[in-house]
């Protein structure tokens, strides 16, 4: 799902990530993730241009396991950057993967 100007978006438990597009740098954007995710589910955020401050939360009653989310995106020489994050259901936590 594209996003153009958002600052907060819950992404739906059907989604498999989230576009920022803008023109200019994006001061914050806050994402949570599926509230009621499946097994092995992924969901990708990626941006064209510099998100100053990301935050990245769980839906629901998942968790952010193990890792640090991140603070901030930046792409790189006009290519969209991202990261990439995998729910593991038997620890109800989503996983930063790249």
């Amino acid at each position: 799902v594209g996003v153009t100007g958002a600052t907060a978006v819950s992404a739906a438990n059907t989604s498999g990530g989230q576009l920022y597009t803008s023109t200019i740098t994006i001061t914050s954007a806050n994402i949570t993730l599926p509230p009621a995710p499946i097994d092995g589910q992924q969901i990708r955020i990626a941006s064209n241009r510099t998100i100053t401050t990301l935050s990245v939360t769980a839906g629901g009653t998942a968790s952010m396991g193990g890792n640090t989310a991140p603070t901030t995106l930046s792409p790189l020489l006009n290519a969209a950057s991202d990261y990439l994050f995998r729910y593991n259901a038997a620890d109800t936590s989503w996983y930063r993967l790249q």
